[in-house]
């Protein structure tokens, strides 16, 4: 014992060496005390009572040999964590606070390891050496708190409002935790024993308070100094009565310093919450637990008080998150509710009882068939039901049908919680009504196609008829014609006027156009009939190839070719082909009156992945005010006598470029040249995509 201790002594009514071993083991608080090698020294009833053991089966034992990890369980971590704190109190004689620890403990009866959860503290007993000489080690079970933190994750998600409920059950485990168990056996100590275990409530980090027979304290700790804002010698000789007010079955505010009367201790174990009053006038709550020691000199309670301060903080804050998610949930246009395993509205919104058309007090409380009859034979009934048994949420939509007959259609969220489902509701009745329109126009929509679809194919085949009768039955008459000409020619050699010759060339001609031109339309026909060949076309060598074709032409002329890299493109081989050699052969043609001409055909990124090709040349050019009449059939801009033509070739590479997904467009200037572009998809985009510097052509 201390000095202070033996100065006091009369005070603590002669305790002799025993009573500190009995107040230690009496102690409301689960506490373990170990030595520095972690063996078990001693042990409070409480622990013994938390950890299902006996006291003469785990003193002299190493702590981790009679409290092991569960073998059962490979991710148990509970030895280890505790394993280090102990190391750190030891290595720096300094209190280590450990967080919630899950360390599960071998159940007796079964053999097997049930889960609990510890709020562990560690403790040194450090010697004036500055030696540690015991470990204490107090735990709470806190396995209730911990599970219901676990539920409560689960439940946040879809019931805020159950966050009161959630905390007043921590507070109330958090009280539990702290029940005192009766005190059995007495440990003979030697004096040395004694000094540590008075060491060792000291120590304790809850207020500690032991009174006599007669009610008044006759022992406490430094935290009970602490917490009640006096010294040690002004608590000891009050009332319990006094300082724990409602603790002891007495009348409020009676003190008993001077009573004769003979104290009755309070029935023991048990815990309360009350409110304290300090030396200076101000309060605090307090929990209270107590228990009683019998002796054959004197009756013992000893009180352990701890300042719950933050719990009721706790509450106050629940109680106001509670009112906010609840007035959240109330306001919501969509529909809330929650059903129990009976099918009884437990909660539902103002939004839920508009939908239901029923007044929301009412339908509280009461089943969902009372007010929907025959709900239990509905697809919705089978949804809800599957989710309540299962324990599975569900995402769907339902058509609802209401007792009147009327329908509408909702989209369920279900949710289970533990007082049965959840349920979020979404009316979409104008959604569904707005899809079932749309359904029946895309219906009536496929009909008019496949309606149209026979017309056309039937005028395809009018078109079929006639480009035959115009191939067959217009090209005998001008063969007859050209005939008739030549023999006319033969026959009245060197009898006809240059006149009369005139006119006959002028009729053959006429027949040699007129067959030139049957032939551009029957080919302009032909493209938008024509099967669509898709292949990869390499336009380097298709260009190559027509510009071959041409040479003849190009005989006695200078012409600068030039043509970059172009890339490859998807389409049809045959048809790129028309539509290239029609607009290089323009570019030859309209570049015969340059002494040089040049001919450029390039290439540069376009939009939406697309290549555009253009040909340029620096002939006779046109007037832009005219270029949209460039591509329309039987469209000229120049005279005949200058440049033979149809006027179908351009028409002919719009109508394939078109059919390649693709566009076509010019700009030109009169005597000063002309550019064709067009819009081709584009292989691969990579190293043979060429980008002009400048591209006066990109479209606008």
């Amino acid at each position: 014992m201390d000095e202070y201790g033996r100065q006091r002594l009369p005070e603590y009514l002669a305790l002799d060496d025993a009573v500190y071993r009995d107040l230690f083991e009496a102690s409301p608080t689960p506490y373990l005390i170990l030595s520095p090698d972690l063996k078990i020294v001693a042990v409070t009833e409480s622990y013994l009572a938390a950890t299902m053991t006996k006291r003469q089966e785990i003193l002299g034992r190493r702590l981790f040999d009679v409290f092991p990890d569960n073998p059962d369980d490979p991710t148990a971590t509970g030895a280890e964590n505790l394993r280090r704190s102990l190391e750190s109190v030891l290595k720096n004689r300094e209190r280590h606070v450990m967080a919630i620890q899950r360390y599960d403990i071998r159940n007796p009866d079964t053999g097997q390891f049930d889960v609990r959860y510890w709020s562990p503290i560690n403790t040194p007993v450090v010697e004036n050496s500055g030696e540690v000489s015991f470990l204490i080690h107090r735990v709470e079970d806190v396995t209730e708190f911990a599970l219901l933190k676990q539920e409560k994750a689960e439940r946040d998600v879809v019931a805020k409002e159950y966050e009161v409920r959630f905390n007043e059950m921590e507070v109330e485990l958090l009280l539990r935790s702290q029940e005192i168990l009766d005190a059995n056996e007495l440990i003979k100590i030697n004096e040395r024993e004694n000094r540590q275990l008075q060491a060792i409530l000291e120590a304790m980090p809850d207020g500690i308070l032991v009174a006599g027979k007669n009610g008044d304290i006759v022992m406490a700790n430094v935290q009970a100094e602490a917490m009640f804002g006096a010294e040690r010698s002004e608590i000891v000789g009050q009332s319990a009565d006094f300082l724990l007010p409602g603790v002891i079955s007495a009348k409020p505010n009676h003190h008993r310093e001077h009573s004769t009367e003979s104290y009755v201790p309070p029935t023991m174990p048990a815990d309360l919450r009350i409110n304290i009053l300090r030396k200076d006038g101000s309060q605090f709550p307090a929990h209270v637990t107590f228990s009683s020691l019998e002796r054959d000199a004197s009756d013992l309670v000893i009180y352990s008080v701890r300042d719950v301060s933050f719990l009721k903080n706790a509450e106050d804050a629940a109680r106001e998150a509670e009112a906010r998610y609840r007035e959240v949930l109330d306001n919501m246009l969509e529909g809330v509710q929650i059903l129990s395993f009976d099918w009884r509205y437990l909660y539902l919104n103002e939004a839920l009882a508009q939908f239901c058309g029923q007044p929301r007090k009412a339908m509280t409380g009461s089943t969902v068939m009372e007010w929907f009859p025959g709900f239990e034979f509905t697809e919705m009934y089978a949804a809800l039901n599957e989710c309540m048994q299962t324990r599975t949420p569900k995402l769907a939509e339902f058509e609802f049908v209401y007792p009147d007959g009327s329908k509408r259609w909702f989209e369920m969220s279900i949710q289970p919680v533990p007082e049965g489902i959840f349920i979020f509701s979404l009316d979409i009745t104008e959604r569904k009504t707005a899809a079932i329109r749309s359904d029946e126009l895309n219906e009536s929509l496929d009909q008019k196609v496949r309606q149209r679809t026979l017309q056309l194919e039937e005028t395809n085949k009018e078109l079929e008829a006639f480009s035959y009768s115009i191939s067959h039955d217009l090209r005998t008459p001008l063969r007859h014609i050209k005939a008739y000409v030549e023999m006319l020619r033969e026959s009245a050699h060197g009898l006809l006027s240059d006149e009369a010759q005139r006119h006959l060339n002028v009729i053959s001609d006429a027949s040699v156009e007129m067959s030139q031109l049957i032939d551009d339309l029957l080919a302009f026909s032909k493209m938008g009939r024509v099967e669509f060949q898709s292949s990869l076309v390499d336009l380097n060598l298709l260009v190559a190839e027509i510009v071959r074709g041409f040479e003849p032409e190009l005989v006695g002329r200078t012409v600068h070719w030039s043509t970059n890299n172009l890339p490859e493109v998807i389409g049809d081989m045959a048809m790129l082909k028309v539509a290239f050699g029609n607009l290089i052969g323009n570019a030859i043609k309209y570049t015969r009156q340059r002494e040089v001409a040049t001919i450029e055909v390039g290439c540069y990124d376009g939009e939406n992945g697309q290549v555009v090709v253009f040909i340029r040349d620096n002939g006779a050019g046109f007037d832009m005010h005219y270029a949209r009449n460039l591509f329309g059939v039987f469209q000229r801009l120049h005279s005949p006598d200058l440049f033979e033509g149809t006027g179908i070739g351009l028409a002919i590479v719009r109508r394939i470029v078109a059919r390649h997904g693709g566009r076509t467009w010019a700009e030109g200037e009169v005597e000063k040249g002309a550019t064709f572009y067009l819009s081709l998809n584009r292989q691969i985009q990579g190293p043979q995509s060429i980008s002009m510097a400048n591209n006066p052509g990109r479209e606008k």
